[in-house]
Parts: structure tokens; C-alpha cells; sequence
């Protein structure tokens, strides 16, 4: 029998303090009332405690304790209840209300239902027709396409795959199959944006609670959602196992070491005794309870409708991908990442390495009526006079009108005549169908390129020539010099034809003298906005990303402005983005004779090196994979070439160092 302890600032009038108070009972309006439960409970204490003493029996003192102090806090929180109304201090009694609607709020998010309800498209705004959380429907709130026979001819599969995670069941309380693709996902659960909250360290905001596949924010942190599933299960073990069924329960050994009856022994060792102190308090075990259910519904969802997009990530993890769709480019490319512009595949020393800055796009357009005012050529900063840039822009205004194009910017290294420095390159891949092999995209991630070992080491080698012939060499050249040209006829920036110009191929066998500076200095005087820009553009700032990926306006508005509950989960390729650019040091200006010179930088320099043909007399861009020492042969014939020279001894010495220098 327990007896709630005096208080000793409770009116005289009051009884509740001192009364008889049964176990398992509850103070309602300041009458005891005794539930069916609490009466069980205390029958069973009853006859199995003769003699008074609850240490005897197979019921453990310290559960026996816990029961108590749980009645204790009831008591205690009806005699602050009947406080309240007689305090005299001002704001008190608002704080009590303020207190006890917080306790409510919280009570309704920890007796929400922990399941995951799919709605079709047509129904979704009847059902999420406002901002915010709703207690009243279920933690999450999916918007499913298709049926499961096409999800699962999809990702190649005949039935669904068992969930091989180590911290997920077969089964979870209120899970329902998976009736298509997933596609919007509201996170419906104050408790679950929290722990969210404390696994990535980002505030996600209720008002913007609906996610959008691909779940960017659920894969990026995945290990520490089921990290903290995992730990959210440990606490509850003890608590569970009071209601769990014989064939479920564990043994729990009383003080004298005998097996409490209907359990059997727990894997990997024993409880202690002391185990029940280990549990959190009453109200602790109903948040932690909640936490844990809506953890599992989270991680359920993660399992059945994301775990194509967690293939595919396997497998880049792996370097085991061959094909990969639309949808998954995101996965393949992230910033720091090396990769390999082919335009002849078969010919390696003409690839152009570059590293990988920043990715945005490839996503359907929800505001198909372009409420947020974006267009995707002109809402942009784009380089002026830039033929690259120019088909960037052909590919994104290209594009289908219900789904973004995928755009990946990208960096090599140049060399300007004074400085080594980074120069940006914007890659745009359009909308297409099924799956495309890897290493035939026209960016190739390193890892998928059949012959990557080798492809890297030719890089290097020929990024090391570079620097040994960019500045002021004198060489042999034999093969077809590389075309250059500026085509802007179509560019959104300007249509004026003076801004073109062409530097044609031409066959050239012939002694070389290599220079980038001078060239570089020649071009700007021959030719009108000529330059070789570094730096600056997408380095500077990155592709902006397409806010109609993310802008679904709500049936209402707040004054003119339309409402979006739509949460814009484009910033984490920002935060990667960030991450790499604060992290790596291929972004750093440096000379061309600098030592310390890496071979992840040098394998960024360009194949193409400036020079004057000799035999020619014109300024050419050369192939530097055709550029040869000068034999000697060839020395010799030089030689003997000054000698049958009928000159005055004196001239022909003057003409010799004219030559050389």
C-alpha cells in the first residue's frame, strides 16, 4: 500500500495528501479512482506477498519501487493541478496552463500513430492540404505512383528483397506494403524531425515537412538514422520484456539466481538483477517508447521504398556500377570526385580529367506553371563568349518541361602564362529513358573507366610534360594542330557575330617553339575578346539550383504570397560542395615550376599547349601528345645545314645567335 507523502503548502482542506492511495490507482477531479489494471496488480501483490514483504517474492524490489514512485508522480502532479487556481502570485497560473498545454502537446505527439499511410495523387491536398504537423494522422504520410508489380520490374527484382539491415525486422508495427514509388514523404512527427535534427545537426523546419525523392537528407545520413534506431531500442529492453509473450521474453534472474517462470535466457549473457533500476522514469519510457516506434516506421520506409536508391549507392560505394538511370546520377557524381571527358574514347591521351564541384537538377518539376518565376537559361549566371557554355545552354533549354536536366560542375587546371589556376566547366546531361552504361556518359566517374589504372598514369605523365614544355621550349612537332573556335550565334548573351572566331587545324611537321605566355600574349592581340579565362564562373559560385524541383504552392495563401510545405533539400549538395572546397588544396593557385607540385594536380592540365611553327611562321595550339624531342639527327643536319652557308665568318656567327635565341 502506498501513501503520498504531505504537502506541506496544501490547504488544510484537503485530504488528498493524507488518504489511503491503492496501487495502480489515479486521482481523477480529486476523487481515487481504481482501475481494472491497477486492481489485477495489486490482487497479484496481494497473494503472493504473505507476509508484507515484496523482497520475497519473484516480483523484484526494484520494480516493486519503480510502481511506486510512478503512483508518487501521479499524486504529486493532481496536487499541483489543485494548486494552481488558489496561487496569488501573477503568472503562475499562465505558466501552469502554458506547462500543462506543452505536456499535452507532447502526450499527443508520443500517442501518435506510428504507421506510414499512402495516399495516391489525387487524394494528396485532401489529406495534406496545410502547413505543419498534424497529431491526428499517422508519423508518415507517403504519395506512392504505380503498383508494387512495376517497382519491383523496375529495379529488376521478382518478389521484394528481405531487409538485410542489422538493426531492422522482418516486420514493423503499422507497416503497409509498398503499393508504387515513393515520391513524397511527409515526416509527420515533431519527435521525428528532433531526432533527425540530432543525427545530421540541421534544424528542419515543420512548415516544410514534406521530403522529395530521392530523400537526399535519408541517404546522405542513413548510418546515423539506424545508429539511432539502434540505441533507441537498448533502453526499452527491460520495459519490454514485462509485456512480452513467454516465447519472446528473456530470463531474468531474481536475488536469490533463480529463473523467473515463463522466460528463457537472453543471447550473448545474462540481465543483472539490477537491470529494472536501469530504466527511464514513467514519462521518460513513453518518449523514448515513441522515439523508438517512429524510428522503426522511418527506417521501414527507408528499407521498402528506398532501397533502389541504397543499391545504387552500394554499389558506387563499391565501384561496382555499370548502368545507372536518370533518376540515380546524383549518387555517381559528388564534389571531389575525379572524372574523364571522352570525346574519342578510344583514345586515351585525348581525355580531359576534371574534378567533379558541384551537382544540381535531374528531378521532376512540381510547379509545372512556374509560379516561382524561374528560367532555367536566363534565372542563371553563365559565361560570356564561351562556346562550352553556349551548349550547356542548347542542352538545358532542350530539356523536357516536366523534369530538370542534370548539371554537374566541374574544374581543371590552366595554365594563363603567369599562373597555374582552376578553370571551370559546366556539363549538362538531358532527360533520358532506362538505364545507360557508366563509362558511356560523357563525363566517365574514374572508378567505372575499364582501364582507370592506366588512364590515370597517362594523365599524370602528361600533365608533367606540361610543365616541362609550357614555359619556353624548343621541340619537333609532327601531326595536325587541335581547331579552336567561339560559335556564339545562338547564345542568350549576345548574337553579335564580332565576338566569334575560328583558329583552324592545320598539318604542321616542323621545329617548335613552345611558349603559353607568348602565345597567350598573340591571341589577345590577334584576335578581339580573345582570352583564357581562370578562375571566376562556377568556381566562384555555383549552378544555381531549380526552385520548381521544390515549389508545390498550397491550396491557401498568406496574403498575395503563395505557400510551399515543401522542404528545399537542395542545400546539402551546397554543404558537400562546401566541405570540398575548404578541404582540398586543387583549388590553389601555383607556378609551373612549383615543387610542390602533386599528381592530382598536374593530372588536370589540358593536352593543348600554345606554340610557334617555325617552318610555318603562324602561332598554333598544339597536341602535346605530337610533340618530340629534337633527335640528333636532327642537330647534326642543322649543323651541317650553318656550314654550307656562304657567309662572311663574322654573319654567320650573328646568325647563329639570332636563331637560338
Amino acid at each position: 500500500m502506498a501513501v503520498a507523502p504531505e504537502d506541506p503548502k496544501q490547504p488544510e482542506t484537503s485530504q488528498s495528501s493524507t488518504m489511503p492511495f491503492p496501487l495502480g490507482a489515479e486521482l481523477r477531479d480529486g476523487q481515487i479512482v481504481q482501475t481494472p489494471e491497477s486492481k489485477l496488480q495489486g490482487s497479484e501483490i496481494d497473494r503472493s506477498n504473505h507476509h508484507g514483504r515484496p523482497e520475497d517474492t519473484y516480483l523484484h524490489r526494484e520494480e516493486y519501487m519503480s510502481l511506486l514512485k510512478n503512483h508518487l508522480s501521479i499524486v504529486e502532479s493532481e496536487l499541483s493541478r489543485l494548486k494552481g487556481p488558489h496561487t496569488t502570485k501573477p503568472g503562475i497560473a499562465d505558466s501552469n496552463d502554458t506547462a500543462r498545454e506543452s505536456r499535452s502537446g507532447e502526450k499527443d505527439m508520443q500517442a501518435q500513430e506510428a504507421k506510414i499511410q499512402r495516399i495516391p495523387p489525387r487524394e494528396w491536398r485532401k489529406v495534406k492540404n496545410e502547413r505543419g504537423i498534424n497529431p491526428r494522422l499517422p508519423v508518415l504520410i507517403v504519395l506512392s505512383k504505380g503498383h508494387g508489380r512495376v517497382e519491383m520490374r523496375s529495379t529488376g527484382r521478382g518478389s521484394p528483397r528481405h531487409n538485410d539491415t542489422p538493426n531492422s525486422s522482418d516486420s514493423h508495427p503499422g507497416e503497409e506494403l509498398s503499393s508504387g514509388i515513393a515520391y513524397r514523404l511527409t515526416i509527420n512527427s515533431r519527435i521525428l524531425l528532433n531526432l533527425l535534427r540530432d543525427c545530421t545537426g540541421i534544424e528542419f523546419p515543420e512548415d516544410r515537412n514534406v521530403w522529395l525523392r530521392p530523400f537526399k537528407y535519408l541517404v546522405a545520413y542513413e548510418t546515423g538514422i539506424r545508429q539511432a534506431l539502434e540505441d533507441a531500442e537498448v533502453p526499452l529492453d527491460p520495459v519490454d520484456e514485462s509485456s512480452a509473450s513467454p516465447d519472446q521474453t528473456d530470463t531474468i534472474r531474481n536475488h536469490d539466481g533463480d529463473n523467473v517462470p515463463g522466460t528463457k535466457p537472453k543471447e550473448g549473457g545474462e540481465v543483472r538483477a539490477d537491470a529494472a533500476k536501469l530504466a527511464p522514469p514513467a514519462m521518460g519510457t513513453s518518449r523514448v517508447k515513441a522515439e523508438r516506434d517512429h524510428l522503426r516506421c522511418l527506417v521501414s520506409f527507408m528499407d521498402t521504398d528506398m532501397r533502389d536508391i541504397f543499391d545504387v549507392k552500394r554499389q558506387v560505394a563499391a565501384q561496382t556500377l555499370k548502368e545507372v538511370a536518370f533518376e540515380h546520377l546524383w549518387l555517381l557524381y559528388k564534389p571531389g570526385d575525379l572524372v574523364y571527358s571522352t570525346k574519342s574514347p578510344k583514345d586515351i591521351s585525348t581525355y580531359q580529367a576534371y574534378r567533379v564541384l558541384h551537382v544540381t537538377g535531374g528531378r521532376p518539376i512540381l510547379d509545372t506553371a512556374n509560379k516561382s518565376n524561374f528560367d532555367p537559361v536566363y534565372s542563371r549566371n553563365w559565361e560570356d563568349e564561351s562556346e562550352n557554355e553556349e551548349r550547356a545552354c542548347d542542352n538545358v533549354r532542350g530539356s523536357p518541361s516536366n523534369v530538370t536536366p542534370f548539371i554537374i560542375d566541374c574544374f581543371s587546371i590552366e595554365f594563363d602564362g603567369d599562373r597555374l589556376a582552376p578553370k571551370s566547366r559546366r556539363f549538362v546531361i538531358p532527360k533520358y529513358n532506362g538505364n545507360r552504361k557508366v563509362d558511356s556518359l560523357e563525363i566517365c566517374p574514374s572508378f567505372s573507366h575499364p582501364q582507370h589504372g592506366r588512364v590515370y598514369q597517362t594523365m599524370v605523365e602528361r600533365g608533367r610534360r606540361f610543365t616541362q614544355l609550357a614555359d619556353k621550349s624548343h621541340k619537333q612537332y609532327s601531326g595536325t594542330t587541335l581547331r579552336e573556335s567561339r560559335e556564339l550565334w545562338q547564345s542568350h548573351v549576345t548574337r553579335m557575330g564580332w565576338v566569334n572566331y575560328i583558329i583552324h587545324d592545320e598539318e604542321v611537321h616542323s621545329e617548335v617553339i613552345l611558349d603559353q605566355a607568348a602565345g597567350v600574349t598573340h591571341y589577345r592581340k590577334a584576335i578581339e575578346k580573345w582570352r583564357l579565362k581562370v578562375n571566376g564562373g562556377i568556381i566562384s559560385a555555383p549552378t544555381e539550383a531549380d526552385p520548381r524541383e521544390v515549389f508545390d504552392p498550397l491550396p491557401v495563401k498568406r496574403g498575395e504570397d503563395l505557400l510551399s510545405d515543401v522542404f528545399e533539400d537542395y542545400n546539402i549538395d551546397l554543404d558537400r560542395r562546401s566541405d570540398f572546397v575548404n578541404s582540398t588544396t586543387l583549388l590553389r593557385y601555383l607556378g609551373i615550376r612549383d615543387p610542390s607540385l602533386s599528381d592530382d594536380y598536374v593530372m588536370l592540365l589540358p593536352f593543348r599547349v600554345y606554340g610557334y611553327a617555325m617552318l610555318n611562321r603562324k602561332w598554333f595550339p598544339f597536341n602535346i601528345n605530337l610533340v618530340n624531342d629534337i633527335t640528333p639527327d636532327q642537330v647534326l643536319t642543322t649543323a651541317a645545314g650553318y656550314e654550307d652557308l656562304v657567309l662572311l665568318e663574322g654573319h654567320k656567327r650573328l646568325l647563329q645567335a639570332i636563331v637560338k635565341n
